[in-house]
């Protein structure tokens, strides 16, 4: 039998020490680590596995590259309930095709300080949005282990809360950001809003069921022919209401489109799901909808794009098998044919 594709990863892990320290109750820990990276193969892109779910560092291009990664995090628990986060993060990367060109670039860099139940970081971080089976699946529709970090200032609960006088029923996590787009984009500059909310019904810590809306808004920036797009702080209260861009002087440069409907490209995810934790396995099902106009919106009647996973982990003394997944994904929809921008009516015009 004759391989038309050889596909190679060779990872080599040089250092990895990990120190904890214990004095007064605190405890404090340092892990830092070297590692190198090789991908090989016979055709002029990288195969779907060696590039996915990595946070952005491989591209496709990266069939034969060499990649270099340091990095080092820390806690510092300063008192109680409350622990600081440092973590810097560095890759350098040799590509060999189709010439040889070399890049150095911070993955992440970022400190965070979380008080309790709340979370507050600066800087690139790795992240994801949206509840899926993150090693396993295919990628979450609005933040997946496929996006490389951005600059961002972030605001969250990280994890589920439980809301007050409700005795654990009822819980909520979320998130509000600020980011910067820094890469090369179609407008240059850009601001990213994003904001989420999710609520969870919990039962004896067995049986749950979830549901959240996340949204974000590409905003602000440089169109390469309207010019410097609105980005005023009265304009960032428009994009975190959802507001469109009526009222806005001329002379700011609105976009007739976003005058009309919201202030900058709006677009996110519903989110909602249920588990079921036993002994012996966790079930979890999980579903996402994304939605970018009005007509994304319409959850039953227009949009068929959807994100559906059936997870089931094993806990097990069988170690050989892991988990399993499911996932459908469609996104072939887009809200339909025809214009998405409202003109003549409430929602889509098809004229």
């Amino acid at each position: 039998m004759k391989f038309h594709l050889l596909n190679f990863l060779f990872i080599l892990k040089l250092c990895s020490i990990s120190t904890l320290v214990y004095a007064q109750q605190k405890q404090d820990s340092l892990l830092y680590s070297v590692s190198a990276f090789q991908t090989l193969s016979e055709e002029e892109y990288a195969p779907h596995y060696l590039f996915s779910n990595r946070f952005g560092i491989f591209d496709l291009e990266d069939s034969r590259a060499t990649f270099l990664r340091a990095n080092a995090f820390s806690k510092h628990q300063l008192f109680k309930r409350g622990v600081l986060s440092l973590g810097a993060d560095a890759v350098f990367k040799a590509s060999y095709q189709p010439s040889t060109t070399t890049s150095v670039f911070l993955q992440q860099g970022y400190a965070a300080f979380q008080y309790d139940f709340l979370k507050f970081t600066v800087g690139k971080i790795e992240r994801t949005v949206g509840t899926h089976a993150e090693e396993l699946s295919s990628g979450s529709l609005a933040i997946s282990r496929n996006a490389r970090p951005i600059p961002e200032v972030l605001l969250e609960v990280p994890e589920y809360n439980n809301i007050p006088f409700t005795k654990g029923f009822l819980q909520f996590k979320g998130t509000f950001a600020h980011a910067w787009l820094n890469d090369e984009r179609y407008i240059d500059n850009a601001f990213l809003h994003e904001k989420s909310l999710y609520l969870r019904f919990h039962a004896k810590n067995k049986f749950s069921i979830y549901g959240g809306l996340v949204h974000f808004v590409v905003w602000g920036g440089e169109h390469p022919t309207a010019g410097k797009i609105p980005a005023s702080f009265r304009d960032y209260l428009r994009v975190i209401t959802g507001s469109n861009a009526d009222g806005v002087p001329a002379s700011n440069n609105p976009i007739f489109g976003e005058q009309l409907n919201a202030l900058g490209d709006n677009l996110g995810i519903y989110d909602f799901g249920a588990s079921l934790k036993t002994k012996i396995l966790d079930f979890e099902v999980y579903h996402q909808m994304p939605y970018e106009d009005q007509s994304g919106t319409q959850l039953i009647k227009r949009n068929r794009d959807r994100l559906l996973g059936i997870h089931v982990k094993n806990n097990s003394s069988f170690t050989y098998v892991k988990g399993f997944l499911y996932e459908y994904v469609n996104t072939v929809n887009q809200s339909g044919p025809g214009l998405t921008d409202r003109h003549a009516n409430d929602f889509d015009n098809f004229g």
